[in-house]
């Protein structure tokens, strides 16, 4: 059984540094701790463990190599290529982390499309749309400390009719400041998308840690292996190749796997779940694999 670590003690998941032991400053580089509830089969449970994998790869090339070293078995040299070769064995889990974080931001950019103030009010509600310009002639007649006043007394409180008098028009048309205008916009925001905020926010705090870990990752195995990123990147390259990234698509309320070569969407793997990417379209797909697309087709 592994010992927990200092996060997972206080319920939080990962380590504040990118290796379990940080002697020195170098060792010490801060990644920062899992810390977001992440909901099973969710975008943010894929990026949970596309962190953790990124620090198991850490960990586990650390171990080997220092195995290895122990092993007496190696010059310095053979210890070095010894390495590098376990490591770049170990590539395809954070190139399969690139790609989720790829897959995540796309899906943050699709929330994000969805958060506006379009449905806040009926449009075809003329009796509505009178009353909301009566109520913006109302403040825009008031001079501006007493509208000041008014708003800064009321602001809490203020009925949504009057908000969304106040949101669905720049700020200059009912005369107010544009920081109350920004106050009641966010107000509205929560209110119609007060669940979506909250998911934009963990996503994208979840990318952030995710891509950090596995950014970090990558530079500390190549930092073991004494390898340059050229170096590394070739000798990872034959097994990224071969680890290819099966493309999921949710049908009907489920996950199936795109299957080109049968032309359907099939359960996929315990492995292909666990690994695989919700690409956009082919194009994505084609080039997280490594396949080159004949663009001089008809």
């Amino acid at each position: 059984m592994s010992t927990q670590t200092a996060g997972e003690k206080f319920g939080v998941k990962g380590r504040r540094t990118i290796r379990k032991s940080s002697p020195t400053s170098q060792n010490g580089r801060h990644v920062g701790f899992w810390e977001l509830e992440a909901k099973p089969g969710t975008m943010l449970a894929r990026l949970e463990k596309s962190y953790l994998a990124a620090l198991d790869t850490v960990d586990a090339v650390e171990a080997h190599k220092v195995a290895a070293a122990s092993s007496g078995k190696f010059t310095s040299e053979g210890l070095k290529a010894d390495v590098l070769s376990f490591a770049a064995a170990r590539a395809p889990s954070l190139k399969r982390g690139r790609q989720q974080i790829a897959a995540a931001k796309r899906e943050l950019d699709d929330l994000r499309g969805r958060i506006s103030l379009d449905q806040q009010t009926d449009k075809a509600d003329a009796v509505g749309y009178l009353r909301r310009l009566e109520i913006r002639g109302f403040l825009a007649g008031m001079n501006d400390e007493k509208r000041n006043q008014y708003l800064s007394k009321n602001r809490d409180s203020l009925p949504t009719e009057w908000v969304q008098a106040i949101t669905e028009m720049p700020a200059i048309v009912s005369g107010i400041l544009d920081t109350d205008h920004k106050f009641f916009v966010d107000r509205e925001l929560k209110r119609l998308h007060g669940d979506t905020l909250k998911e934009v926010e963990d996503l994208q705090r979840g990318i952030e840690v995710a891509e950090r870990a596995i950014e970090m990752a990558r530079e500390e195995i190549i930092r073991d292996a004494e390898a340059t990123p050229i170096q590394f990147n070739q000798a990872a390259a034959p097994h990224e190749a071969k680890a290819g990234v099966a493309w999921l698509r949710k049908e009907l309320g489920r996950v199936v796997v795109v299957d080109l070569e049968s032309r359907i969407g099939r359960q996929p793997t315990p492995e292909e779940l666990e690994t695989g990417v919700f690409f956009a379209n082919y194009e994505d797909y084609a080039s997280s694999n490594g396949i080159q697309i004949d663009r001089t087709a008809a």
